[in-house]
């Protein structure tokens, strides 16, 4: 599921019809269900993506220190690096690195799912309070309350 999907189901779930405030409440459990499924859901790909890039930081660091053999390159699809790099000096490399790049990308994104989605989960447990608080405007302007 993209960012966007997620927007576009939210956008739709955080609308409260003001005249069935009833039908809105009994609601709030559905839609927390909804979004906690998704959020187990990313939140394990984000286990996943984080792992992924532990072991490809490693494989690439391996790489630029010329620790690789052939088997490991043929792995990885690359040919032998031929350039000495110091240890200290590895890091820019591994950051400048494209399939590190791509892995750091693709890990940011899902946090940023992962996060937009904690939000939500937030927001719909507040959701029974405004309800509640809306009932109790009704209330007052109606002169009941």
């Amino acid at each position: 599921m993209t960012l966007d999907e997620i927007f576009e189901h939210w956008t739709k779930d955080c609308k409260i019809d003001e005249t069935e405030l009833g039908k809105e409440s009994a609601k709030t459990a559905y839609i927390h269900n909804k979004y906690l499924k998704m959020y187990v859901a990313e939140r394990r790909l984000l286990t996943q993506y984080t792992q992924m890039q532990k072991k490809l930081f490693l494989q690439i660091r391996d790489y630029y220190l010329g620790y690789c053999d052939q088997a490991m390159l043929k792995t990885m699809n690359r040919k032998p690096f031929l350039k000495t790099v110091l240890k200290t000096e590895v890091n820019i490399y591994i950051d400048a690195d494209d399939d590190m790049i791509k892995a750091n990308i693709k890990t940011a994104n899902q946090k940023d799912k992962v996060e937009c989605l904690e939000k939500i989960i937030k927001r719909i447990e507040g959701r029974q309070f405004e309800l509640n608080t809306q009932v109790n405007w009704n209330k007052f302007i109606n002169g009941q309350g």
